[in-house]
């Protein structure tokens, strides 16, 4: 399903409309969608409260589910709005262009999984792409929404990650 269908989908949907009849000053700080073999394609959009510091998520796939509020989790770093007006560039055009770039700067790695978030970072506003690989490594692009330039990019292994034997 396109992303601006979803997004509409979920805009337009009694539950949400519900919602955000109490909840007037929550704004939308994330977007999030896992792709791979396994996954269902489910999105999810995240509304944050500055006043409640708390989180209410809703998953839009072929219903909406609203799930209650919870903890905010954050590394002491502000919490930015997400203006769906700046997304400029399709999601479809995303992925394509991330997936461009891996192939470019690191054609020996497999992409295995997508994870896509819609964020406001200190770079603006972007599509945090992670690629999970064959080879047990990340590949983690920063791309932004409106002119789809690649504007941070880096691999990690998961092995860097894990305790090392002493």
């Amino acid at each position: 399903m396109d992303f601006e269908k979803v997004v509409t989908k979920l805009e337009q949907s009694p539950v949400f409309q519900d919602w955000r009849s109490t909840n007037k000053a929550a704004f939308l700080s994330s977007v999030f969608i896992m792709l791979g073999e396994a996954d269902k394609g489910e999105w999810m959009f995240d509304y944050y409260d500055k006043k409640k510091n708390k989180i209410t998520s809703f998953l839009v796939s072929e219903s909406i589910k609203l799930n209650p509020e919870s903890e905010v989790f954050r590394s002491g770093k502000e919490i930015k709005e997400v203006n769906l007006k700046d997304v400029k560039i399709s999601f479809e055009r995303v992925l394509e262009l991330s997936s461009d770039f891996c192939k470019r700067h690191f054609p020996q790695e497999t992409l295995e999984k997508t994870i896509a978030i819609l964020q406001n970072l200190e770079l603006g506003q972007v599509w945090n792409i992670t690629y999970i690989t064959l080879a047990y490594k990340t590949i983690n692009l920063k791309i932004s929404s409106s002119t789809g330039d690649v504007l941070k990019h880096g691999l990690i292994s998961l092995y860097d990650f894990m305790p090392k034997d002493k």
